[in-house]
């Protein structure tokens, strides 16, 4: 599909005639769209799942760019446009996700309905074996991204400019105070990824915010532990609020 002359995109978009709600999934950074399936499985009889891959993932273009977050987000306004989504909508966004997320509910208040964060946070540490990963030729970066299965879909050249220059610096917290939608927080209890302790500082900016812990889970609780994640999905999304002791953790408002 494409969303600019120069950029096509790929995208998942399910859903029955007249659905509940619209939700707008988006992966992390060297994800892909179909990270999404279990979540798209349960909910696309009810609801319009849409999945896009970002530019420079799965199977979309990867042109030559920057790919900065401001350019992420000039995709995300024409993919919005182009599928012509409802005036308001839920975003649903896992890790580095979370930082278009974040921004496009902070700085377009009025189309996100609902927001759910899974595994991310206003900032995303830079672990030191990475930062020997990302000084490798792109040659030897790529043999070592083909190491892991299934987990990195973009190619080196995309990953020396896209991690570096645009996921490790990110810091979100000054964007908090202005997101009005209410949120949920999906962590996974073995993250070693998003410290637990910077994700829970978010709840005391965000005004209507809501925390599950999934046990068990590491950094892809929607792959590790899909149905837990369904479940606190159709909570919050049905405005249903259930307690299960030991597995979930609930904040409001701040």
């Amino acid at each position: 599909m494409a969303i600019a002359d120069s950029l096509s995109v790929s995208c998942i978009d399910a859903g029955p005639e007249n659905p509940q709600q619209t939700l707008l999934l988006l992966h992390g950074a060297g994800g892909r769209n179909n990270q999404w399936q279990d979540q798209i499985g349960y909910f696309s009889d009810r609801f319009r799942c849409i999945a896009p891959d970002m530019r420079g993932h799965g199977h979309s273009d990867f042109p030559v760019a920057d790919y900065t977050l401001n350019e992420f987000m000039d995709d995300l306004d024409r993919l919005v446009d182009v599928l012509q989504l409802p005036e308001r909508f839920v975003v649903v966004a896992h890790s580095f996700g979370g930082a278009l997320a974040i921004t496009y509910a902070a700085t377009r208040p009025e189309r996100v309905a609902k927001l759910v964060l899974i595994a991310t946070s206003t900032v995303i540490p830079l672990n030191p074996m990475l930062k020997v990963l990302f000084a490798m030729p792109p040659w030897l970066l790529d043999l070592a991204r083909r190491a892991i299965p299934g987990r990195i879909s973009c190619p080196a050249r995309v990953l020396r400019k896209f991690i570096p220059g645009a996921v490790f610096p990110w810091n979100g917290w000054g964007l908090l105070p202005s997101i009005t939608a209410p949120t949920l927080i999906i962590l996974g209890e073995r993250d070693r990824v998003v410290p637990r302790d910077s994700a829970m500082a978010m709840t005391t900016q965000l005004q209507n915010c809501q925390v599950e812990i999934v046990r068990y889970a590491a950094h892809m609780p929607i792959l590790e532990r899909p149905a837990a994640v369904n479940r606190a999905l159709e909570r919050f999304l049905e405005e249903r609020v259930r307690s299960w002791r030991g597995t979930i953790e609930e904040v409001r408002g701040a």
